[in-house]
């Protein structure tokens, strides 16, 4: 199996799917300590592939706020009242990459990404890449008030070609 790790954080998600069921992992995540972390972790593991970047609709760099396992680019970093530092990280754009790889099919893309998900899910419907990948799992994020509108607009565009079961 083929699976995508969007948002590797400290690499936990890979690490319970490959202990369960030995795969190949492409984990992505753009914050170069969490990075690091998932790469000394995984080192020995020939199966799992990190990338210090992020998957986006588009490639470019961009600025992301410091939060832990919430850090985005899509929050500003005065974030209660609290500064948070940011970091410059690269996006790579999800339909290239998958290009590039010549990757056929995709078994599990995870999506956990604060935000980039209203800009990813729609680059692979628009380029149908989106029939290349069984399933997907995408934990969404309410960011401004029209994120649950956003969210309905993608869930309806995924029913065409997959099952939603949330």
């Amino acid at each position: 199996s083929i699976i995508f790790d969007l948002g590797g954080f400290k690499g936990d998600f890979a690490s319970d799917l490959f202990s369960r069921s030995p795969c190949k992992i492409y984990i992505f995540e753009p914050v170069r300590d969490y990075a690091l972390i998932i790469n000394e972790r995984f080192k020995l593991n020939n199966n799992i592939f990190v990338y210090t970047f992020g998957l986006s609709h588009k490639t470019e760099e961009k600025y992301i706020t410091l939060d832990g396992s919430g850090s985005s680019i899509y929050r500003n970093s005065i974030y209660k009242n609290v500064y948070l530092p940011r970091e410059k990280v690269n996006l790579v754009d999800i339909f290239e990459f998958i290009d590039s790889k010549q990757i056929t099919e995709i078994d599990l893309l995870k999506i956990n990404i604060e935000g980039g998900e209203y800009d990813v899910i729609p680059r692979l419907l628009d380029t149908n890449m989106i029939n290349k990948i069984k399933f997907i799992q995408i934990q969404f994020h309410m960011l401004e008030k029209n994120s649950k509108y956003k969210k309905e607009l993608i869930r309806k565009r995924l029913m065409e070609t997959h099952t939603c079961d949330y």
